[in-house]
């Protein structure tokens, strides 16, 4: 009797805790193509909402470019904030480092008359440092 009580108490605890959560979480990973086809290692997720905050401010103020000329094949990083509860994303993009210490953010859209092109984002250094402290 006495376990079920702690076993009562515990889970209780578990779902007050869930419940406080934002929702959001902010996947970091690195991109690949084998043979076996495309995808993310995704190796870290941040639930900081200071640091979510913050990335939603860099990628509002990346200024859009047309797509460059010279792009590696696979990006450095690929970032994706998804709102869980709503089982969403709401940021998706392609980090791709330069040297010059600029960076460009891609979003894979799908192209046509839907409205979502694809779309490439430039950071300067300043706004690619920033974007690297939050991502650690």
């Amino acid at each position: 009797m006495n376990k079920y009580i702690w076993l009562v108490v515990i889970l209780s605890f578990s779902v007050i805790l869930a419940g406080c959560a934002t929702g959001e979480v902010l996947r970091i990973g690195t991109p690949f193509t084998d043979e076996g086809g495309e995808g993310v290692n995704f190796y870290n997720e941040i639930t900081d909402s200071k640091a979510i905050e913050s990335l939603r401010n860099i990628v509002k103020n990346a200024d859009e470019v047309d797509r460059p000329k010279e792009l590696k094949k696979e990006s450095d990083v690929f970032i994706s904030l998804d709102e869980t509860k709503k089982g969403i994303s709401e940021i998706q993009r392609y980090i791709y480092y330069q040297e010059d210490g600029s960076s460009i953010l891609f979003a894979d859209g799908v192209s046509g008359s839907d409205g979502f092109p694809n779309r490439y984002l430039i950071l300067n250094e300043k706004q690619t440092t920033e974007l690297k402290n939050v991502l650690q």
